[in-house]
């Protein structure tokens, strides 16, 4: 985002870019990748606000693999 020509974008690209985190933290969640997934969701909550969605998959990554299975029919 150097370009001065796309930084009235740049927020918006910002916020497409955390979501992708979350989702790829999600997709790494469903995998039984829960370190790497955790990573992105820091990486996502550090950056912006408060995003519900990807609060409520940390929380999801910090409860036993056996349990969330059983919730999630996975």
């Amino acid at each position: 985002m150097e370009d001065e020509r796309l930084k009235e974008f740049n927020s918006h690209f910002r916020k497409k870019w955390l979501a992708a985190n979350t989702t790829l933290g999600i997709g790494l969640l469903r995998d039984q990748k829960i370190l790497d997934a955790r990573r992105y969701f820091w990486q996502a909550l550090s950056e912006q606000k408060f995003n519900l969605r990807t609060l409520a998959a940390l929380i999801i990554s910090f409860i036993p693999p056996n349990l969330t299975n059983k919730i999630l029919n996975v």
